[in-house]
């Protein structure tokens, strides 16, 4: 499943470039809370971020370790920073492509 993902990626990136208004970032010790819209295992943080690409609703993640549970959320600590929380437990992630668009490379 993974490498069908990356393969998709690369091939669409490959006839278009993707702009990105945001940097995506990464942190361990937080989570955000009051936004989730579905739960899934992951065996780590990389195959959550596959799993937050799969739904549309998805803008950011949590990832609790202990049990490696996959929280996909449909806000980001941006909108909501009120319910950007810490965690010992948790880390949380932006979803890297949330605020991108495509831009036809060949025209």
């Amino acid at each position: 499943m993974l490498g069908f993902l990356w393969l998709l990626i690369i091939s669409v990136t490959s006839s278009a470039s993707l702009q990105c208004s945001e940097d995506v970032r990464s942190v361990k010790g937080y989570y955000l809370t009051g936004h989730v819209v579905s739960n899934r295992s992951a065996a780590d943080i990389g195959d959550c971020l596959v799993e937050c690409f799969s739904d549309p609703r998805c803008k950011s993640i949590n990832f609790r370790f202990k049990d490696l549970l996959c929280e996909l959320n449909d806000a980001d600590s941006y909108t909501h920073s009120a319910d950007y929380r810490p965690s010992e437990e948790h880390a949380y992630s932006d979803y890297p492509f949330k605020e991108c668009t495509f831009t036809e490379l060949y025209t």
